[in-house]
């Protein structure tokens, strides 16, 4: 079974990490977003990306970012000379930005540097990014235009969202092998990550392909109870008119799935409300705590279909 999964951050990844448990990792397709990614001075940050390597390598940090056990001696010296940066990136989590940087100088594609570093950490599934163009989400604040990492890192997330947009997205062309994944998969799953800054952006890129494979397609709540689980989904839910709900999510995503899973202690008006767009909605327990949540969530998904 060929198994292709749309991924941001910490949901999806944590739900990748289930699959690897049960299903074959050469079997596994990512499909990553990259509108979290910034052009820095000294290299190319790809968040999402990065965090999905790493975990897929064993080496992803507790807070699901950067590499465990990383030193921030680097980060540390830049701040003596006066050079202030707002992401407090490791050491060796910085070697990936710096090699991304000198690899695009050189001429090469996001997907060919992926697989370089995929192959060097001897991760076994595929990782592929959206698109080898680079696109950002902007997010317009009460205090002016800013991209998504300046956002959420430098101002914690604590702005007024006044919009959300996709910078560069409208001459952006999708990877080739995310096209090929999705064509050539039994199943596919949209992650629980945020809808709207991780997925959308997907979406925009591919959703096309996925709307010919809706049948195939199973998406996961990143809500319990009409919040999110983590991360600033709300925010950027109600500045592009998405209702705040499963409810809402169920609606975004009708054209592109058959089935919605949503968490147990959600209401029965759930399933009722799906049928009218002809979405499935089944419940399990989606908030994965530790290890043998994420499998549990991972089995149920594959037994879906």
């Amino acid at each position: 079974m060929r198994i292709t999964v749309l991924s941001g951050g910490t949901g999806g990844v944590k739900l990748i990490q289930g699959l690897t448990k049960i299903i074959n990792e050469e079997n596994l397709y990512i499909i990553v977003n990259v509108a979290d990614n910034m052009k820095l001075d000294y290299g190319y940050f790809a968040p999402d990306i990065d965090t999905v390597m790493y975990a897929l390598a064993g080496i992803l940090s507790e807070k699901y970012y950067g590499i465990k056990n990383d030193t921030f001696y680097t980060n540390k010296m830049l701040k003596e000379y006066g050079y202030e940066e707002f992401l407090r990136i490791g050491d060796k989590d910085r070697a990936s930005h710096i090699f991304k940087y000198v690899m695009m100088k050189r001429g090469y594609k996001l997907c060919e540097i992926i697989e370089f570093q995929r192959k060097a950490l001897k991760v076994k599934a595929n990782i592929i990014p959206a698109s080898d163009d680079h696109i950002e989400s902007r997010i317009v604040t009460n205090i002016g235009d800013l991209h998504l990492q300046e956002f959420w890192v430098k101002y914690k997330g604590m702005l007024d969202v006044l919009n959300l947009y996709i910078k560069g997205i409208e001459n952006a062309k999708p990877c080739e092998k995310a096209i090929h994944a999705i064509r050539n998969s039994d199943v596919i799953i949209i992650g629980p990550s945020n809808p709207v800054s991780s997925i959308l952006p997907i979406l925009k890129l591919v959703g096309d392909e996925i709307k010919k494979k809706r049948h195939r397609c199973i998406a996961i709540s990143p809500l319990l109870k009409d919040k999110p689980i983590s991360g600033p989904a709300e925010k950027y839910m109600e500045a592009i008119g998405i209702e705040v709900s499963n409810k809402g999510l169920i609606y975004f995503y009708k054209d592109y799935v058959s089935y919605f899973v949503v968490d147990s202690s959600e209401d029965s008006t759930l399933e009722e409300y799906g049928r009218k767009y002809n979405v499935n909605v089944l419940k399990t327990k989606i908030y994965m705590q530790n290890e043998k949540d994420k499998v549990k969530l991972a089995k149920f998904i594959i037994n879906i279909l």
